[in-house]
């Protein structure tokens, strides 16, 4: 009986079956695991399989994290669409997780779009959805998103920053996706109806003036934001000028951060940096780059 597990493998072949005791150990009535981190080499479906099988019985588990090994920012084996339906699966019938974490795990559309659906469900007791950093997410997964927010009624913290990279790491790998400024309407207009999202990440996206515009719509018309952080984005003066016009409206945001890094300095990716985009604090600074300050600040 343990309360917190975190559980690294970089061999694959010993940690699928590993990861099959953990399922089963998981389908206990004793079971008594509260959080569970789960980082492996890459991550197979057979791994999801076994997890997911497990958390359709479990009652214990509230917080769940599953990724590759760390730096998040490196070309991965990526989580597939059957392995985001088998997770999906398995929140359909778990009552009790309310945390699930999926750093770098690659998801796409299709996977994001199951995902999304679960959170539709009146029983969905999701409260934190986390994938950050993001290599894929673009405007048609946020669509699946914002659609699923105008329904839920329990997520609190949503996480869709982009991985910062460096040249090299892109060039290594398949194209990265972006959230432009037709994703930031899509979430604009489920603001506009949600009553509970607290925090909103969208950072290192290709969200413009006029998804800014958008952005700044919504939280007009939305009374329970706390904070939306759409650091190092596209946005010029005129998004700028509208956010802090939202912000001024506002009476429940109190963290807005756009800070950006000039393209000029932007410092190569460390799995520092990496690290401390995932774990870090809405108001802490990426590591090794250099912030430009903007005039809406965060307040405390």
């Amino acid at each position: 009986r343990f309360s917190w597990h975190n559980w690294q493998h970089r061999d694959n072949k010993t940690a699928v079956g590993e990861c099959t005791a953990i399922g089963k150990a998981l389908q206990s009535p004793s079971c008594a695991i509260t959080q569970l981190k789960i980082a492996l080499g890459s991550l197979s479906d057979n791994v999801v399989q076994d997890i997911a099988f497990g958390l359709r019985v479990n009652t214990s588990v509230q917080q769940l994290t599953l990724c590759n090994l760390p730096p998040y920012s490196v070309p991965m084996d990526l989580l597939s669409d059957n392995g985001a339906r088998r997770l999906a699966a398995a929140l359909e019938l778990n009552k009790t997780l309310t945390s699930l974490s999926l750093p770098g795990s690659g998801l796409k559309a299709e996977g994001i779009k199951v995902l999304a659906k679960r959170l539709e469900s009146p029983y969905c007791a999701l409260e934190v959805l986390d994938l950050s950093p993001v290599r894929y997410v673009d405007d048609e997964a946020v669509k699946y998103l914002a659609i699923a927010l105008h329904r839920n009624r329990t997520l609190k913290t949503l996480r869709l920053s982009k991985v910062f990279c460096t040249v090299e790491t892109i060039s290594s790998g398949p194209p990265t996706s972006s959230i432009t400024n037709k994703g930031a309407q899509y979430l604009s207009q489920a603001l506009q109806v949600n009553r509970s999202l607290l925090c909103l990440d969208i950072q290192n996206h290709n969200i413009g003036d006029q998804g800014a515009i958008f952005l700044a719509d919504g939280l007009m018309r939305n009374d329970v934001l706390t904070a939306l952080l759409l650091g190092w984005s596209q946005i010029g003066n005129k998004g700028h000028e509208r956010l802090q016009q939202a912000w001024n409206v506002s009476k429940t945001l109190t963290t807005l951060d756009l800070n950006f890094i000039e393209q000029d300095s932007l410092s190569p990716c460390t799995e520092t940096a990496a690290d401390a985009l995932h774990s870090r604090l809405p108001t802490v600074p990426l590591l090794g780059c250099n912030v430009k300050p903007v005039p809406v600040i965060t307040t405390q």
